[in-house]
This record gives structure tokens, sequence and C-alpha cells, in this order.
């Protein structure tokens, strides 16, 4: 784990990181276990206009996507891991040509 940051004196700062060496964490014990999904709940995983659908393959993919998006679904692992939870994740397809 990262040694602390030194942050500003206040509860948010603190608080924030707290999170930050929690996220942290969590992630490195989680990269590497892979997830087996069943047929139906991977066809699901398709294009939709612009979008693409798709599921983590492994902890590693779920962490990249929570840090992106700067939120706590890698807190569900273990759910998805056990079946009982599924997270999708819907992708812009990013169109473009080369002149």
């Amino acid at each position: 784990m990262s040694d602390f940051v030194k942050t500003e004196c206040n509860i948010k700062a603190i608080h924030d990181e707290f999170v930050r060496l929690t996220r942290e964490l969590r992630h490195k014990e989680i990269r590497d276990i892979y997830i087996e999904y069943t047929d139906d709940k991977l066809k699901a995983c398709v294009d939709i206009d612009d979008y693409t659908v798709k599921l983590p393959s492994n902890g590693g993919v779920l962490a990249d996507w929570a840090s992106m998006l700067n939120n706590c679904m890698a807190g569900y692992f273990h759910y998805i891991y056990a079946k009982t939870t599924v997270i999708y994740i819907f992708l812009e397809i990013m169109r473009f040509s080369l002149r």
C-alpha cells in the first residue's frame, strides 16, 4: 500500500485520503481474479447504436472502470464473483476516419 499523502487538515481531505488508500488496497486484492459469466449474461454484451455493452473480465478491469468513473463499483466485486450481481458498462464507440 502506498504511503499516506499529506493532506489539508480538514475532515474532507482526511476522508478522501482514507478512501484513496482503501480503494487502492481493494483494487490490488481483486486485480488478477477472473470472473466467469453464464451465457445469458454474455449475450447482453452487444453494440447498441453508438455504444458497446461490456462485462468486466476480471477484478482489474472492474477496478479500472471504477477509477475511470470515480465510483465504488469495485466494491461489488465479490458479489459479481459469487454471481449474485452483474455490472455492465456502456462505452461510447468512437467512430472517426483519417484523411
